[in-house]
């Protein structure tokens, strides 16, 4: 409905009585001359309905702008309900914020979920600021009563030479020594209330099909002390329980200590020898050593070999060493430069060519020792071999399965970098 209060511009206003409180409104229009196009005595229209409709249709209109008004100043109000300095105190908006104390749930579902996309940034940093505190202030506690899964769970898909875990330990003195007593990592195998434990200390297992990569790798000054590479066998750096091993004589391997080689075996011209070294730890071969106890005589010219053959039977490495058999004595043969894997394993080969062939150091030769040498092995997998006669070189390849056991243990025989 709409009112229409036209007059001369003078201050005067209109009071509309029901009989019982009413709305007065109040119209700035001076003397009123028709009230929606009526004319006349303005008393005559004081029946109560056509007052009530004029009020409410006076009122709406203005109680219409007052609401209008309420909510535009409600929305522009910093603090329209006058809690936000109140729920500032209690709650983190958010965008985050740093807490003033401490965070403590006990639920019967998941407490956390953390998750950053980040590429930059931890999902979750954990600092303890504090520098004392004996056993009591650590940086992160985890408990599990839980005696059927494990009480952490880490996972990680690094391609990077990175571990899953990365652990540093930094000396917290000023002295090179303050720290003496302290360890990057501590393992406590306790009994509990029970009468022991038979707990592992540490359980290395390598599941979806293994790793042809190092098991254990311990390195000191970015060098390799202790390892053990995929197939199990073991390299140290500086021997084991006061045992000779190669790499105490500046060696990658040999087919066993030389003090054992105590006799020698006239080799048969053209006969391809191999003798087995096994590889512990990732190395560049750049030398083979051997051993002649007899010197050959009038070596047939090109004819004399020492060289490398790997698992599958490929040749690696040859050199011609007709010189080397006429005198006796350790030799050096300098090959070019073979990268082999740690836990894999090379032949030594030898075929030589002369009016008498040189005899070459090896261990035991009892009656037998053909069989017992390589005992367990299948052939193409021998100790020591035979694989080939009528050679005058190295052939290009051999099939390790055609191997024929030596009756002898050796040749004697080295590697080296």
């Amino acid at each position: 409905m709409r009112i229409e209060v036209t007059g001369e511009a003078f201050d005067d206003a209109i009071e509309v009585t029901t009989g019982q409180q009413a709305r007065i409104v109040e119209v700035s229009a001076g003397l009123v001359s028709s009230i929606n196009g009526r004319t006349g005595d303005v008393a005559g229209l004081a029946e109560t309905a056509e007052v009530s409709t004029i009020a409410a249709a006076v009122a709406g209109p203005v109680a219409d702008e007052a609401a209008d008004a309420a909510v535009a100043a409600h929305v522009e109000a910093v603090d329209p309900h006058g809690d936000r300095a109140w729920a500032s105190g209690q709650f983190l908006p958010k965008a985050g914020g740093a807490l003033t104390g401490g965070i403590t749930t006990n639920l019967t579902a998941r407490s956390a979920f953390l998750k950053t996309t980040s590429p930059t940034e931890h999902a979750v940093t954990i600092y303890q600021a504090s520098t004392t505190g004996v056993d009591v202030a650590a940086a992160l506690n985890l408990i599990s009563d839980n005696r059927e899964t494990s009480a952490v769970y880490i996972s990680g898909h690094e391609t990077l030479p990175r571990g899953t875990v990365k652990i540093t330990h930094t000396n917290g003195g000023s002295g090179a020594t303050d720290d003496t007593s302290a360890s990057a990592l501590s393992i406590d195998l306790r009994r509990g209330t029970a009468a022991g434990t038979a707990a592992q200390g540490i359980f290395l297992t390598a599941t979806d099909g293994g790793t042809t990569g190092r098991l254990l790798t311990l390195r000191n000054g970015g060098a390799n002390l202790f390892t053990v590479p995929a197939a199990g066998s073991v390299y140290t750096a500086t021997g084991a329980f006061g045992e000779q091993l190669p790499v105490n004589h500046g060696l990658t391997g040999w087919t066993y200590d030389p003090v054992i080689a105590t006799t020698g075996s006239l080799l048969t011209n053209g006969t391809v020898y191999l003798s087995k070294i096994h590889v512990p730890d990732d190395t560049a071969i750049t030398k083979i050593y051997w051993w002649v106890t007899t010197a050959g005589a009038t070596p047939t010219a090109g004819q004399n070999w020492v060289g490398l053959y790997s698992p599958a039977g490929s040749r690696l490495a040859t050199t011609g060493v007709d010189a080397s058999i006429a005198s006796t004595g350790l030799k050096t043969t300098t090959i070019a430069s073979t990268s082999v894997a740690a836990g894999s394993f090379v032949w030594v080969a030898m075929v030589f060519n002369a009016t008498t062939a040189p005899t070459i150091a090896r261990a035991s030769g009892s009656g037998g020792l053909a069989t017992a040498v390589n005992a367990g092995l299948t052939s193409g997998v021998y100790r020591f071999a035979t694989n080939g006669t009528a050679q005058t070189t190295l052939p290009a390849s051999i099939a390790p399965g055609s191997n024929t056991a030596a009756g002898f243990a050796g040749p004697w025989a080295a590697i080296g970098p």
